[in-house]
């Protein structure tokens, strides 16, 4: 549940990063392609998270936001190809469920928006340069509640 609730408001920020609003108005369909390590976009519980806090800020899918769902059925081998085949079709963001997603995304492109959800530490691993200031065009949120509070395991 925790999950579905950082996916349905990281749509927020997803919506201020390329301006959907700016979509709506124009009559452009803005396109989302989307990596995950599942077969379909039905069983995928942070795809459907997605879509449906993007659908309660008022983006219907068809009309104003588009995804391209590609799904690599549990082989992490498939990802990079599915993440270059969303860059070929010139998607307006890519947004990464996961780590094998992230880097695919980051060697597939310098331009168009990334934005992640993980649950390591994107500093550490060299996706980004530092919170603060990530750099480049990967943006996102880190699971990382415990480390980032500053608290110590153990203590109150």
């Amino acid at each position: 549940m925790k999950k579905k609730i950082i996916v349905a408001t990281f749509g927020i920020f997803m919506a201020a990063w390329f301006q959907i609003a700016d979509a709506q108005q124009s009559g452009k369909v803005s396109r989302i392609g989307y990596v995950s390590s599942t077969r379909t976009a039905a069983s995928d519980a942070s795809f459907a998270a997605l879509r449906q806090g993007l659908h309660d800020l008022g983006h219907i899918e068809g009309k104003n936001i588009l995804f391209e769902y590609r799904g690599a059925q549990g082989k992490p081998d498939r990802i990079p190809v599915h993440m270059a085949e969303l860059v070929q079709l010139k998607m307006d963001l890519l947004f990464c469920p996961n780590l094998p997603a992230i880097h695919a995304a980051r060697e597939a492109t310098k331009t168009i928006p990334i934005v992640m959800v993980s649950n390591v530490d994107p500093v550490e691993l060299g996706i980004v340069d530092s919170f603060a200031h990530p750099g480049g065009n990967i943006t996102g949120l880190t699971l990382q509640s415990l480390e980032l509070s500053g608290e110590k395991a153990g203590t109150a």
